[in-house]
C-alpha cells in the first residue's frame, strides 16, 4: 500500500483553517495511506494542541517561536512562518522514507490526497505560471515523492532564497519562498522529474470550482489586521461558508 505524510505550518490565529485542513484530510482521505500529520507550533494555545493531539496520525513539532498577529496577516510574524517552511520541510524529508507533502496551512482537502501521489515525479508542485509568468510556482504546495532527490531540490531552493531575500520588513531582510521554487524548478540543472499541477487542481480559490479540485486554498488577497477579517474575508466572504461549516460546528 502506498503511504504517504503530510506536513504544514500552524498558529493561534490560523487555527481556524487549521481545523478546517485537518478534518477535512481525515473526511475525505484514506487514513491506511497517511502514515504522519506533521505541524509545526509555531504559538499555538494549550486547548488548540490538545486539539491537534487528539488525532492519531498528527504530531506536533514545538518550533520554539511564538508568533501572532502582530502587523497583521502579512507582518513580520507571517515571513517567520513562510522564512521556516522549506526548512523544516527538508528536515522531515530527511528522516522518512515515504513522500511528504506540504500544504498551507490555510487550506481544505475536497477529494483523497493519494491520486496526487499516484501523479507520480520526483516532485510535484503548483504551477501559475501562465497567469503570473514571473514568479511561476506557488508554495502552497510541495510534494516530495523521491526523497532523494527531493532534498536537493529543497536544499537549493534555500539557498536561493536565501539569496533572493529582497524585502525589507521592521528592519530585517525577508525571503520571498514561491520566487526561490520557481528558480530552482525553471533552470531544474539536476534534471528532478517535477510534476506540475494547476491553481485548479491544488490551490482553488474559486467556490464556484470547488467540486473538481483537490485542494480549496483560503489564500489573502488583502491585508487583514484581525483573525476575524481573516476568516470573514479568505472564508465567507468568498462564498466558502456552506463548505467548511461541518468542519467548525463541535
Amino acid at each position: 500500500m502506498k503511504t504517504y505524510n503530510i506536513f504544514f505550518i500552524l498558529n493561534s490565529p490560523y487555527f481556524t483553517f487549521g481545523k478546517i485542513l485537518l478534518k477535512s484530510i481525515y473526511k475525505n482521505c484514506n487514513q491506511q495511506n497517511i502514515k504522519k500529520i506533521y505541524i509545526l507550533n509555531t504559538g499555538l494555545s494549550g486547548s488548540e494542541l490538545s486539539f491537534l493531539n487528539g488525532f492519531d496520525k498528527v504530531e506536533v513539532l514545538n518550533s520554539g517561536l511564538d508568533t501572532n498577529f502582530s502587523k497583521g496577516s502579512w507582518g513580520e510574524d507571517w515571513h517567520t512562518n513562510i522564512s521556516l517552511k522549506l526548512r523544516v520541510l527538508g528536515s522531515i524529508v530527511e528522516q522518512v522514507d515515504d513522500p511528504v507533502m506540504m500544504i498551507d496551512g490555510d487550506c481544505m482537502v475536497m477529494k483523497d490526497l493519494v491520486n496526487l501521489i499516484d501523479k507520480g515525479g520526483d516532485i510535484q508542485l503548483c504551477y501559475r505560471g501562465k497567469t503570473t509568468p514571473d514568479n511561476p510556482y506557488l508554495g502552497s504546495y510541495v510534494c516530495i515523492v523521491d526523497n532523494k532527490l527531493g532534498k536537493l531540490f529543497i536544499d537549493d531552493c534555500v539557498f536561493e532564497m536565501e539569496n533572493l531575500a529582497d524585502r525589507w520588513l521592521e528592519g530585517k531582510l525577508w525571503p520571498k519562498e514561491s520566487l526561490s521554487i520557481g528558480k530552482v524548478a525553471t533552470k531544474n540543472s539536476r534534471k528532478i522529474n517535477i510534476v506540475d499541477f494547476g491553481l485548479s487542481e491544488v490551490s482553488e480559490f474559486n467556490y464556484k470550482n470547488i467540486d473538481d479540485c483537490t485542494i480549496v486554498h483560503f489564500k489573502g488577497k488583502t491585508h487583514s489586521f484581525s483573525q476575524e477579517e481573516l476568516i470573514k474575508t479568505r472564508i465567507y466572504d468568498r462564498g466558502f461558508g456552506p463548505y467548511v461549516e461541518e468542519y467548525l460546528n463541535d
